[in-house]
């Protein structure tokens, strides 16, 4: 693999890659959304929204190998995080396993049609609003550039991912971002902090379209936009700032009223420092260092939170 397709890799992407012998290794990584604010319902059936999101330091592991045949392999998973209808999907080449979409697409859009071998061991909960998913398929764009030695732009991916979902793009940025639109529209913000916290999961996920499904219009227009959070964020302030804020917690809450219950929990460290993961169903609680998100990752999962992992957000 010539030295040039792995600097260009690892532009393209806040991903940890490797190559060697025609195999690309990736590290995936989950995100967080900072702040959500969701403008209004579009005519096309998605919704206008802006949003600040850092991917942070959860992974999930690709591997992408030459192979004689199609393939989807998974190599394990986190326990408690998949049901028996994730491990059918991922495990099969078919269209509702976004990563074979992202095969098939670049397939469509370069004619290049070799076999491809793609391993996956899954550490990201899937429904959790973390967009595992998202972040499997961006790489799988990204593996596939190398692999193949497609030589395509980071600009002209992005429009590509743009028909496989709205978080996609957003992946193949590195650091934070801006995402306005319905998602699609990507600005890279320099230069940000490096914030510590947990993930949290509590065992159940929600559906993402379900979830737009039950969110309403407020009555009352919110005082503070996605760039009030940005300025928050650079400027270091902690608690009693709008940085913090996701217009999809209590359709989220509507839609499974035990989550209700879980937030509540995080209350004894802040109730300014928790949010909502895009959609839901995780939370990220907010911490002053990383070894206070340690402490508070091992007492969520004793409280029992399915999974809790202390992370930080990449730059």
């Amino acid at each position: 693999m010539p030295l040039e397709w792995l600097r260009v890799a690892i532009a393209f992407i806040a991903m940890r890659v490797r190559t060697g012998n025609s195999l690309i290794e990736l590290w995936t990584p989950a995100k967080v959304n900072l702040y959500l604010r969701i403008l209004a319902k579009r005519s096309d059936g998605f919704h206008e929204l802006e949003t600040l999101i850092a991917p942070v330091t959860l992974y999930d592991y690709l591997r992408l190998a030459p192979s004689k045949q199609d393939e989807v392999r998974l190599l394990g998973a986190t326990p408690g995080i998949l049901n028996e209808e994730d491990h059918r999907i991922i495990s099969t080449w078919n269209l509702n396993n976004l990563i074979v979409r992202a095969v098939e697409l670049v397939r469509a859009q370069t004619k290049v049609s070799h076999p491809v071998r793609v391993e996956l061991l899954k550490r990201i909960p899937p429904r959790a609003g973390l967009g595992g998913g998202s972040s499997n398929a961006a790489g799988v764009l990204l593996g596939l550039n190398c692999l193949w030695q497609l030589g395509i732009s980071r600009e002209e991916l992005a429009c590509w991912a743009a028909q496989l979902g709205s978080d996609v793009p957003a992946f193949l940025f590195p650091g934070w971002k801006v995402c306005s639109g319905r998602g699609e529209q990507v600005q890279v913000i320099e230069p940000m902090p490096r914030a510590f916290g947990v993930i949290a999961f509590p065992g159940q996920g929600l559906s993402t379209a379900e979830v737009y499904r039950h969110w309403k219009q407020p009555e009352q227009e919110v005082g503070h936009r996605v760039w009030d959070a940005v300025r928050a964020w650079q400027g270091g302030h902690r608690r009693g700032s709008p940085r913090c804020f996701n217009s999809l917690e209590s359709a989220a809450w509507q839609l499974w009223p035990q989550l209700r219950h879980w937030c509540s929990q995080l209350g004894r460290w802040g109730k300014e420092a928790r949010q909502l993961c895009g959609s839901g169903s995780a939370y990220f609680l907010l911490c002053h260092h990383l070894r206070q998100a340690q402490q508070v990752a091992k007492a969520l999962v004793h409280k029992g939170w399915k999974g809790a992992w202390a992370v930080c957000t990449t730059v």
